[in-house]
């Protein structure tokens, strides 16, 4: 919630987002938070939470139809 207070604030630190975080997540994923967002382009989870690349797992949808991405959750959280 760090990251959405800065949002809020208009203090952004846009962390993990540097080439050395782009060799990270090529070879791994390890999402903290899993999001389902709507597909509306104006409400962009990563930029809403000031999060980096691979920090969330974000799945978007649109028409209020959830059900065929809930079975992604276990998977992106899976170690």
């Amino acid at each position: 919630m760090d990251g959405s207070k800065r949002w809020v604030d208009g203090d952004l630190k846009h962390p993990d987002r540097d080439p050395k975080r782009r060799e990270f997540v090529a070879e791994e994923q390890d999402p903290y938070g899993v999001i389902l967002s709507c597909i509306d382009s104006r409400v962009p989870p990563e930029l809403v939470f000031d999060t980096g690349l691979g920090d969330l797992f974000v799945m978007r949808t649109g028409g209020r139809e959830s059900s065929d991405r809930s079975s992604s959750v276990p998977w992106s959280t899976a170690r």
